[in-house]
């Protein structure tokens, strides 16, 4: 889970920037409709992934495309190993 917000705003700015639509940027990003969909309802994705390649196809770095709850705070993003599937991380 991620102990932050998906500033949304930004996401749909970039979009306009490029000019793209809801169907460009699932094909440019490589995402479901009904993923960023979610994603742009401020809903965290199941798969980390999908908001990664969004943010990378549109040029966003994770620091300007997750807030702290409103806070000036910076929000931070940890990524732990699957302990489940890599019996070598202890």
């Amino acid at each position: 889970m991620i102990d932050a917000s998906i500033n949304v705003p930004k996401i749909v700015s970039a979009m306009r920037k490029k000019r793209w639509g809801m169907r460009e940027t699932c094909a440019n990003c490589g995402v479901n409709n009904k993923t960023l969909k979610n994603i742009l309802a401020g809903v965290q994705p199941k798969r980390i992934d999908a908001l990664f390649r969004i943010l990378d196809g549109l040029e966003i770095s994770t620091e300007e495309a997750l807030t702290n709850g409103g806070t000036s705070q910076k929000a931070r993003l940890y990524v732990l190993p699957d302990r489940r599937r890599d019996p070598e991380v202890a």
